[in-house]
């Protein structure tokens, strides 16, 4: 059996400090892969503030932005999406979403 996460998204706040309904708050997802930690490429993330705990490997068009949270392995972490393409086959690629924790 294949390790799923859960993305959650949040709203936001309106201009009177309410929050902001969603209608798609949270979503199970079957990533390719998870890596511990960071790859050499996103090392510059901590500079500012943030540590890298995972690594998460999508499905190109898997439904995950900037700013959301991703629960893996019972914590949960905000979403850093990076698109990547495949440098050998033409249409391949997924997201690579990094698991951050913290902010300096």
């Amino acid at each position: 059996m294949s390790e799923t996460i859960v993305r959650h998204r949040t709203g936001g706040f309106d201009d009177d400090g309410d929050p902001i309904p969603v209608s798609d708050p949270e979503l199970e997802l079957v990533p390719l892969g998870i890596a511990p930690g960071a790859t050499a490429d996103v090392e510059q993330l901590g500079r500012h503030g943030e540590s890298v705990a995972f690594t998460v490997y999508l499905r190109h068009g898997s439904d995950v932005v900037d700013g959301d949270e991703l629960e893996i392995r019972g914590k949960r972490y905000r979403a850093r999406v990076n698109v990547w393409r495949s440098q050998r086959r033409a249409n391949a690629g997924g997201l690579e979403v990094f698991a951050t924790l913290g902010r300096g």
